[in-house]
C-alpha cells in the first residue's frame, strides 16, 4: 500500500498508541507526530480520520504532563469536528469533553465548567438523559465540583448518576 497510504498511516497512529499504553512516550510521540504529519498531507485538516490522530497525540502530552502541547492539538481537533462533523456529531461531543478534562487537569476550571456543561446538553439531546455518556458528562462535571469544594453543585449530579446507574 505505500507509507503514504491512509490505512498504513492508520497503522502507525495505532502503534503509536500501543507505545503510549506501555509508557514508551518517546517511541509513541515520534509515532504520532509522524502520523498526524502524513494523514494531514493525505486526507486533509478536517478528514475524521486526521481528527482522530490529532486528538490522539493530544492525549499523549496530556497524559505526559505537557498540557501546553495538548491543549492546541485538543482545540484543532475539536474546531475541525465541529466544522466537517457537526456539533452534535458524538466524535465532537467526546473531543469536547477532553478539552474539558485538561483543563480540569490545569487547574483552569473556568474553561473546564462551560465545556463540561455543554457537552451535558449535546449529550443529553444526542443520546437521551439515561445514556452512559450523558451520565458519564454528569459525572465529570459533578467531580469538577468536588475539586473545586462546590459540594453543593456537586451533590446533585452524583445524586443523580447514582439514581440512573443503580436502576
Amino acid at each position: 500500500l505505500g507509507e503514504n497510504h491512509p490505512n498504513t498511516i492508520i497503522d502507525l497512529n495505532n502503534l503509536a498508541g500501543v507505545y503510549r499504553l506501555q509508557g514508551k512516550y518517546e517511541e509513541a510521540e515520534s509515532a504520532n507526530i509522524k502520523a498526524l504529519n502524513q494523514i494531514k498531507e493525505v486526507l486533509g485538516e478536517e478528514h475524521p480520520q486526521t481528527i482522530s490522530i490529532s486528538n490522539n497525540l493530544g492525549l499523549l502530552f496530556e497524559n505526559m504532563g505537557l498540557f501546553d502541547q495538548a491543549e492546541p492539538l485538543y482545540k484543532a481537533a475539536l474546531k475541525n469536528a465541529e466544522s466537517s462533523l457537526g456539533e452534535e456529531h458524538p466524535t465532537t461531543i467526546a473531543l469536547m469533553n477532553n478539552l474539558a478534562s485538561l483543563y480540569e487537569s490545569q487547574g483552569v476550571f473556568d474553561r473546564s465548567e462551560p465545556l463540561y456543561n455543554k457537552t451535558i446538553l449535546l449529550s443529553n439531546h444526542v443520546y437521551g438523559p439515561e445514556h452512559p455518556n450523558t451520565i458519564a458528562a454528569m459525572n465529570n462535571l459533578g467531580y469538577l465540583h468536588l475539586v473545586k469544594k462546590d459540594y453543593v453543585k456537586a451533590e446533585p449530579l452524583f445524586f443523580q448518576v447514582f439514581e440512573t446507574w443503580k436502576d
